[in-house]
C-alpha cells in the first residue's frame, strides 16, 4: 500500500539546504491542507471515543512543562498520562506543580518516570513506546522544546501544542478520527512557515537508510519520493505501529554528545523515518492544523517565493509541480546567487526535470 501519491496540482516544493546539496521534494502547503483531518467529521463523531490512550510528555525545561502539563489537564482530562524527566530537579517542581494545583484528580493515572539524560525526547519516546505504551490503542507525544539557532523556535512550540491539545473539543475530535479510521496510524502537525527551509533530508539521508535497513521488514528508502515527516517531533500515533522501530533505535545503544549537531544525527534521521514506517506497516497519516491562527510566524519562505516566480526558472518542470526553493542558509544562498545565478538556475532546471522523471516513474 502507498500513501505517498499525491493527486496532480501544485503540491511539490524542492527544497535545498545549501547550493551543494541536491533537493529534497516535500508536499507544498496545499497538499498539506487536503491531507488535514476534516475539522467537520471528527467533530460530528466524537462521542464514539476509545478512554484506551495515553499522553507522554517529555520534560526536560520547567517552565514550558509547566504549560503543557495545564493543555493535557485542560484538554484531555481523565487521561493516563506518564511525564518522563532527566533531572530530578524538574521532577520535583512539576510534582509540587501538581499537587499545589490538585492535577492529580484531573488524571485517570499521572506517574513521574526518571530516564537517562541521552536521546532527547526521542530516545524516552522509544522506551516508552517499547514498554508501557503497548498496552494502549494510541498515544500523544509532546515535549519540551526549546530551539536556539532558529528565531521563532518557541512559536514553533506553540504551533504544535495548539494543534495537537489546544482545547478540549479539538483534542477529542482528534480521538476520535482514530476510532472512526482503523487505518490511521500518526497524525502530526502541519509544518508552520518559519520551519518550512528546513523539511529536507540534508545530511539525514544515509542515516536513515542504514537504520530503515535494519528495522524488520527492512523499509528501502528512495530520496525521489516526497519527504513527509513530523517535524519537531510531536504527534498521535498507534504505539504497536513502532514497536520494532523503538526496539531497533534503542538496540544501537547512539550516544551522541550534547550540544547535539542541528542536524545529520540519529534523532533527526529517525525523525524523518515515521511515516516509511507508518505507510510500511499498512497504516496512514494525516496532518491537523491549530484550531485557530494560534502563532504567525515571520518567514523567509515568502521572501523566496516572491524572488523567484518573476525568474520563471523551473519552466521545463512540469506544470503539474510547484516548486518554490527554500534554504535554511539564506545568507550563503543570496551570496551565490549574485555570483553565480546563470550556473545555479541551470542545475536546478536540470536536476528538477529529472528529479521529477524519476518520481512519476515510481511504482
Amino acid at each position: 500500500m502507498n500513501f505517498r501519491i499525491f493527486p496532480q496540482g501544485p503540491f511539490l516544493e524542492a527544497n535545498w539546504f545549501s547550493i551543494t546539496d541536491s533537493a529534497t521534494l516535500v508536499p507544498s502547503e496545499f497538499i498539506e491542507k487536503l491531507n488535514q483531518l476534516p475539522p467537520s467529521a471528527a467533530r460530528a463523531s466524537e462521542l464514539n471515543i476509545d478512554p484506551h490512550y495515553a499522553v507522554h510528555l517529555h520534560a526536560h525545561y520547567k517552565e514550558e512543562a509547566i504549560g503543557i502539563i495545564d493543555s493535557v489537564a485542560a484538554s484531555l482530562a481523565g487521561t493516563d498520562f506518564y511525564i518522563t524527566y532527566s533531572d530530578s530537579s524538574v521532577s520535583d517542581a512539576l510534582t509540587s506543580y501538581c499537587e499545589a494545583n490538585d492535577l492529580h484528580a484531573k488524571f485517570n493515572r499521572l506517574e513521574f518516570i526518571a530516564v537517562p539524560n541521552q536521546g532527547r525526547n526521542v530516545t524516552p519516546l522509544f522506551r516508552l513506546t517499547k514498554g508501557i505504551l503497548q498496552k494502549y490503542s494510541w498515544a500523544l507525544h509532546l515535549h519540551t522544546k526549546k530551539s536556539p539557532h532558529f528565531d521563532e523556535g518557541n512559536d514553533w512550540s506553540k504551533h504544535m501544542i495548539a494543534s495537537l491539545v489546544d482545547n478540549m473539543h479539538g483534542a477529542h475530535a482528534l480521538i476520535s478520527q482514530f476510532a472512526d479510521n482503523p487505518r490511521l496510524g500518526l497524525v502530526m502537525p502541519t509544518p508552520c512557515r518559519g520551519i518550512r527551509p528546513w523539511l529536507g533530508w540534508g545530511s539525514n539521508l544515509s542515516l536513515a537508510k542504514s537504520l530503515a535497513l535494519k528495522l524488520s521488514p527492512p523499509i528501502v528508502i528512495s530520496e525521489t519520493l516526497p519527504l513527509v515527516f513530523p517535524a519537531g517531533m510531536m504527534f498521535w500515533f498507534r504505539p504497536f505501529i513502532f514497536s520494532n522501530l523503538s526496539h531497533v533505535f534503542l538496540n544501537l545503544n547512539i550516544s551522541e554528545p550534547e550540544p547535539l549537531l542541528q542536524d545529520g544525527t540519529s534523532l533527526h534521521a529517525v525523525e524523518r523515518l515515521l511515516t516509511f514506517v507508518c505507510e510500511s506497516r499498512g497504516f496512514g497519516w494525516a496532518f491537523v492544523a491549530p484550531s485557530r491562527d494560534a502563532v504567525a510566524l515571520a518567514s523567509p519562505y515568502k521572501w523566496w517565493q516572491q524572488f523567484f516566480r518573476p525568474l520563471k526558472v523551473l519552466e521545463p518542470c512540469p506544470l503539474k509541480y510547484k516548486f518554490v526553493i527554500t534554504s535554511k542558509n539564506l545568507s550563503q544562498f543570496a551570496n551565490n546567487f549574485k555570483k553565480l545565478p546563470c550556473q545555479f538556475f541551470a542545475k536546478a532546471k536540470r536536476y528538477l526535470a529529472s528529479l521529477v522523471a524519476k518520481f512519476e516513474a515510481s511504482p
